[in-house]
């Protein structure tokens, strides 16, 4: 769990997530899940975009952008998972799992879904 509690976490990555401006002009959008691992410490560590893991699954966030485009919207692009990464990076601590009530590393998963209007 997140040190300061499930609602600070989402507060965070709202205050924090932006739609990439470069993702919005190439149309991108779609589902990006991040991966990371908080360490037996709190901290977090391994980041990675739709890397194929298992762990516990966070609720998904949703981020939408606008676009001037007529186009259809294209998939997931290299920017849209840069945002994903960063915006984890910049979380701070968590609380580590517990197991045998000794401190575990475990697998954190964060679906962000990038949508244009």
């Amino acid at each position: 769990t997140y040190e300061e509690g499930q609602e600070a976490l989402y507060t965070a990555i709202k205050k924090r997530i932006m739609y990439p401006a470069a993702a919005r002009k190439e149309n991108s959008s779609g589902l990006v899940e991040v991966s990371f691992t908080v360490n037996e410490k709190g901290d977090v560590e391994n980041v990675q975009a739709n890397a194929t893991q298992t762990g516990n699954r966070l609720s998904e966030v949703m981020v939408v952008g606008y676009s001037t485009s007529d186009a259809p919207a294209k998939g997931i692009d290299e920017v849209l998972k840069a945002e994903g990464v960063r915006v984890v990076q910049t979380l701070g601590r968590f609380v580590p799992a517990q197991r045998n009530g000794k401190p575990v590393e475990s697998v954190v998963i964060l679906p962000i879904q990038f949508k244009l209007n």
